[in-house]
C-alpha cells in the first residue's frame, strides 16, 4: 500500500487539461508551452501507473507519441513560433487529447480510490501508515518484537478490519508480556506453553504486580479468548478501539519495567 497525494491528481489534470482549449489560432509558441508541461506529466502517469490505468494506458501512450512529435517538430523550426501549427497536426493531437480523456475518465470511475473514514481520534493516515504511534511511546526501543503487529494492527483498523486488527493487536500485546516476564524474573523459565493464561500464571508466581495481572488477566478473558473461536468476530472498528485502549493501558504498566532492547 502507498499514499497517493490528492494535490497529484488535481495537477494531473492542470498540465493536461489545456491540450483541449488549444485553437486553430494557437501559435506554435503556445502549443510548445502547454506541450512542455503535458508530456513530462503524463510520461509520469503511464511510466508509473499509480492509478491502475487500463485501456487509458495505451490511449495515453498514443497520446505521448503525437505530443512528443508536434513538439520535436516546434523545436526543429524556432524561428516561426509565431506561426500557426498545421491543421491535420493539431486535429490529430486534439483528437489523441479526447480518446484518451473518455477512456481515463472510464478508467477512474472504477480505479480503487477509497477514502478512509475517521477513527475515534486517531488521524486514519498515521494508523494506516505509522500504526504503532497508537501504542505507548517507548514501545519500539523496548520491545523492537511487538513493532510489525502494531503496524499491521494500525492498519487494520483504518482500513475497517476489526478482527484482524484484534490479531495483531493480540501478538503485540504477548510480545511485551514476554519481554515483561523476562525483565521481572529473568533468570526463570519461560512458560512452555504459548497461550496467554500460561504467562499468567507465570506472572503470579514472579509476584508481579496486581495492576499488571489484572489488566492482563481482563485482556486474556474479556478480549483474546473470545477471538481465538471462529464463530466470534469483531463487530466494527468501535470494539477494536475498545481492545487498543485496554492493550495501550497493559503496556503503559509493563513497558517500564523492560530495559531497552540490547540492554540487559
Amino acid at each position: 500500500m502507498f499514499r497517493i497525494s490528492g494535490d497529484y491528481i488535481y495537477a494531473i489534470s492542470g498540465n493536461l487539461r489545456p491540450i483541449h482549449s488549444l485553437m486553430d489560432t494557437s501559435t506554435k509558441l503556445q502549443i510548445f508551452v502547454v506541450l512542455n508541461e503535458a508530456i513530462p506529466a503524463l510520461d509520469g502517469l503511464l511510466n508509473w501507473n499509480t492509478l491502475g490505468l487500463r485501456s487509458s494506458w495505451h490511449k495515453g501512450q498514443q497520446l505521448l507519441t503525437i505530443a512528443k512529435a508536434v513538439l520535436e517538430s516546434i523545436q526543429d523550426d524556432q524561428s516561426n513560433f509565431g506561426e500557426t501549427l498545421e491543421l491535420h497536426q493539431l486535429a490529430s493531437l486534439k483528437t489523441a487529447f479526447t480518446n484518451f480523456e473518455i477512456t481515463l475518465k472510464a478508467d477512474l470511475a472504477v480505479a480503487n480510490l477509497y477514502v478512509l473514514t475517521k477513527k475515534g481520534a486517531y488521524d486514519t493516515g498515521i494508523l494506516a501508515e505509522f500504526g504503532v504511534q497508537a501504542f505507548p511511546e517507548t514501545l519500539e526501543q523496548k520491545v523492537p518484537d511487538a513493532v510489525n503487529d502494531a503496524q499491521q494492527a494500525g492498519r487494520c483498523i483504518a482500513f475497517d478490519l476489526p478482527t484482524s486488527a484484534a490479531f495483531h493487536m493480540h501478538r503485540a500485546h504477548e510480545a511485551v508480556v514476554h519481554a515483561y516476564f523476562k525483565a521481572l524474573a529473568p533468570t526463570e523459565k519461560a512458560p512452555e506453553k504459548q497461550a496467554l493464561s500460561a504467562w499468567i500464571q507465570a506472572l503470579e508466581k514472579a509476584n508481579a504486580p496486581k495492576e499488571i495481572l489484572a489488566a492482563v488477566r481482563d485482556i486474556n478473558t474479556l478480549h483474546r479468548n473470545p477471538v481465538l473461536h471462529p464463530e466470534h468476530t469483531l463487530k466494527d472498528s468501535g470494539e477494536a478501539m475498545a481492545l487498543l485502549g485496554s492493550i495501550h493501558t497493559s503496556m503503559r504498566y509493563m513497558l517500564p519495567m523492560i530495559p531497552e532492547a540490547g540492554i540487559i
